[in-house]
């Protein structure tokens, strides 16, 4: 935990003085400093850090009590409840945080440079985004050009609540705030620990790289990984087809909306080899429920190929062959990425988060009681192991050349569960309340002089 929060300050402090570089030249991609910590930063960090203080303060008992037992257990929906005023909270601070931004939310929003999802959205129906596709994105602008339809289609939808930039903003932060009650169904139903599910959830709201990034829509893609872990758990808990027949549905959803998210299928995967390996799932239950989930993600597809004329498969290659060109016109060499990517995603999942990660990854191999049978392994084990696995098998494609901060940001969100899970161990409000300092200091910092969103 010290030697965690020692480096998210040392890193604080790199910025500070402005010696860090986030990118690479070399590699033909960095962040450049717009601007130089003042009294105004120093007094946005405190106050962030009084709130959350206070949120930690006022909640931790309460947190404690989540996996206690009888007339002190605390009944779900107050659970729930906790969890969303950690995500008003949270709202609250990226707000706080922004105020150090020359740039308004609005702005990005309605930037064609920053993201171009809005201008395309408030003049094209979703029928037509759909069914025009590959003939209309090559009109786009880069950023609705070089994505599948899934993040157009959610902006069309904000849009449909208001056409304001500015309002539209603040609906993509507060549903990325949603993952965090994801999050925690997920983590309770994967551990059977409530106080641990509880504080990932937290962190999850509090991750660096979405509140470096938002409102791009790479701040929702959590969200919608999370959707498919907790159908994926369900599943797994109640052996009802009719989650496996969702989890089909939620995984055609997940590559409309970013297919580099799909790797988060080798978490998914892992979870049922484990439910199987040890008897909780049988093998011909499986094997149906997995042909149910395999029907309802040809039958999304055939609906959506039938009612629009729109091919994911189709659309996937023409995004990938323009993915791979862009990195040659941009000359971004691929060996300098491999190594250049892994830095860039340990400041996305924060310093001390990063330190607490192998802590957690280490705790988790001396608490497996018979080493190297899947049957006993823990579940924090199999999670470290699958983020692990994730980022290594991203990082090898090679597709995601720079910018890693902002792509990656759903696996920096997974990343700060084995932190939680190093905090759940401790017990202590402190060392959770010093991991949140930690990732508020390297926050207000970075935000503050670093342009990691222009219009």
């Amino acid at each position: 935990m010290l030697l965690g929060t020692a480096l998210s300050l040392a890193g604080a402090a790199s910025i500070a003085a402005r010696r860090l570089t986030i990118g690479s030249a070399e590699g033909g991609w960095s962040y450049p400093y717009v601007d130089s910590a003042d009294a105004g930063t120093l007094r946005v960090l405190a106050l962030s850090c009084l709130l959350v203080g206070a949120g930690v303060g006022a909640s931790w008992r309460l947190l404690k009590r989540f996996d206690a037992g009888g007339e002190h257990a605390v009944p779900g929906p107050i659970q729930w409840a906790l969890i969303v005023a950690w995500c008003l909270l949270a709202i609250l601070v990226q707000g706080v945080l922004r105020s150090t931004s020359p740039h308004s939310l609005g702005a990005i929003v309605a930037s064609d440079t920053a993201t171009s999802f809005y201008s395309v959205a408030v003049r094209t129906n979703a029928g037509s985004i759909l069914s025009g596709f590959e003939r209309r994105r090559q009109t786009w602008p880069l950023h609705a050009h070089s994505n599948l339809p899934g993040k157009l289609l959610l902006v069309r939808a904000l849009t449909r609540v208001s056409t304001q930039p500015e309002v539209v903003g603040w609906l993509i932060i507060g549903l990325s705030s949603v993952g965090a009650l994801l999050m925690y169904f997920f983590i309770r139903d994967a551990s059977g620990d409530r106080f641990f599910a509880g504080l990932s959830a937290i962190l999850y709201l509090f991750t660096p790289a979405a509140f470096y990034f938002v409102p791009l829509l790479n701040a929702v893609t959590p969200v919608v990984v999370l959707i498919c872990a907790y159908l994926m758990m369900r599943w797994l808990n109640t052996a009802g087809v009719v989650y496996a027949v969702a989890l089909g549905v939620a995984i055609y959803g997940l590559a409309l909306f970013e297919p580099t998210a799909l790797i988060a299928g080798l978490l998914l995967s892992v979870l049922l080899i484990h439910r199987i390996v040890s008897g909780r799932l049988p093998w011909r239950t499986a094997s149906l429920h997995i042909g149910a989930a395999l029907l309802a993600f040809v039958a999304t597809y055939a609906a959506m190929v039938g009612w629009f004329g729109f091919d994911l498969f189709r659309a996937f290659a023409a995004v990938a062959r323009d993915a791979a060109e862009f990195n040659m016109k941009s000359g971004r060499p691929y060996a300098v990425w491999v190594w250049q990517n892994l830095f860039d995603f340990a400041f996305g999942v924060g310093w001390c988060q990063a330190v607490l990660f192998f802590a957690a990854l280490a705790d988790g191999g001396t608490g497996w009681p018979s080493r190297w049978r899947l049957t006993d392994a823990p579940s924090i084990l199999l999670i470290c192991v699958s983020v692990l696995a994730m980022v290594g098998i991203a990082d090898a494609i090679g597709v995601n050349r720079g910018e890693v901060t902002r792509l990656w940001i759903f696996l920096a969100c997974l990343a700060q569960i084995p932190a939680a899970y190093v905090c759940r161990r401790l017990g202590s409000a402190s060392a959770f309340c010093l991991v949140m300092m930690a990732s508020l200091v390297q926050v207000a910092l970075a935000t503050a002089m670093i342009g990691f969103v222009a219009p």
